[in-house]
């Protein structure tokens, strides 16, 4: 699907050069909530929604040019997030009441 908006607009774009594009709009969206955080919401927020979406756009993008299922991605995704949590959880528990 992404793929093909680059095709349509005969746009050349190769995968490093998508993944550098979606560090900087990783680093465009932290700057943002750096801002909020030391100015206020005001004036971020949609910024921030923006944001979010070029970052989904360029990552969705660089998985469909390496081939992946953005489908399979995502429910892996999900199920490694799910793992890290419960290992988090357990680790805090053992930290807090020691190994029983």
């Amino acid at each position: 699907m992404y793929k093909e908006v680059l095709q349509k607009h005969n746009v050349e774009q190769t995968p490093e050069f998508t993944l550098s594009v979606l560090t900087y709009e990783v680093g465009r969206l932290h700057q943002l909530l750096v801002y909020q955080e030391r100015f206020g919401s005001s004036g971020y927020l949609g910024d921030e929604k923006i944001g979010v979406s070029d970052v989904i756009t360029m990552a969705k993008l660089y998985a469909e040019q390496k081939g992946y299922s953005t489908e399979e991605l995502e429910e892996e995704g999900l199920e490694r997030f799910n793992h890290r949590i419960r290992e988090v959880k357990e680790a805090e528990v053992k930290r807090r009441y020691g190994d029983k």
